[in-house]
């Protein structure tokens, strides 16, 4: 959903949190209030009621890429839930912000295209209806390369397509945090520290195919140039688990040669559980 603002909702918070939260904080609070009082109430059912939830997640990991604390989050969480416990169930403004959800969440799944926030690159998402090969949901990097996930009708890959010079891949590999062995999130201090925890703390995904990259998933100043890529394959539950991770965090793509030598390229997780979701509502 949309992260806009909920005006009528704001005149509460306001009033229960003061001014320290603003921004994507305030916005935080807004929806978990909407989904907390609504739900409680009974106004939000069904897909709206995904949608509203869906829209809390979105909220936290704006707030998050804002630069919001845990504390600060928890803090947000706590006085949201003051305010939703204490909203009267037939409050005209309430009903309202329901109604509001309902129209948001129709909107939303209408749009075609949608950008989400990852602090650098965004996650680009397309969702028009189209033949051959096409980028569902897409991420670029700094040297012409690009990671999401491809589409050929219905079927979805996660993918990776780089410029390799016309050096023949020999294997790739996903590598990011092991929410298992590593729960807390992997954040380091500045980009030129390690993007993923080392050894155990880390989860390996290996390609499932390697391959030509698809001419159609290249820019179109670099279709002519196709020979100098290469594209790997992933299985598309990958993206389900990159969705999982905080958002602040980053994953490697590991490329390797036939010959020896290998190439890591860096990506930011971002709002992919919002890119994720709005993708999976299908084409238009």
């Amino acid at each position: 959903m949309s992260l806009r603002r909920h005006p009528l909702l704001i005149i509460a918070l306001v009033t229960a949190a003061g001014p320290a939260f603003a921004g994507p904080l305030d916005l935080y609070m807004e929806r978990l209030v909407l989904a907390g009082a609504g739900g409680r109430c009974g106004h939000l059912r069904g897909p709206v009621a995904t949608a509203v939830q869906s829209g809390v997640a979105q909220a936290r990991n704006a707030a998050l890429l804002a630069g919001a604390s845990d504390a600060q989050l928890r803090q947000a969480e706590a006085r949201a839930r003051g305010v939703a416990q204490g909203a009267d169930c037939a409050a005209p403004a309430l009903r309202a912000e329901a109604g509001r959800a309902a129209s948001a969440w129709e909107a939303w799944r209408r749009q075609p295209r949608q950008e989400f926030p990852t602090g650098g690159q965004p996650w680009r998402a397309d969702r028009y209806r189209a033949g051959g090969q096409v980028w569902r949901l897409v991420q670029a990097g700094g040297g012409g390369e690009a990671f999401g996930l491809s589409a050929s009708g219905s079927h979805l890959q996660a993918r990776i397509v780089a410029r390799t010079n016309g050096r023949p891949l020999n294997g790739a590999r996903l590598i990011f945090r092991n929410t298992q062995r590593a729960p807390a999130p992997w954040l380091p201090r500045d980009l030129n520290s390690q993007p993923t925890p080392s050894g155990r703390g880390s989860r390996f995904i290996m390609a499932s195919g390697i391959g030509a990259a698809p001419q159609e998933l290249l820019p179109q100043d670099q279709r002519a140039d196709v020979g100098s890529y290469a594209s790997a394959t992933f299985t598309s539950a990958a993206i389900s688990e990159l969705a999982r991770l905080d958002p602040r965090e980053r994953f490697v793509v590991e490329l390797s040669f036939r010959g020896g030598g290998t190439r890591r390229l860096v990506f930011r997780v971002g709002d992919l559980s919002s890119a994720s979701a709005f993708v999976a509502q299908g084409t238009v």
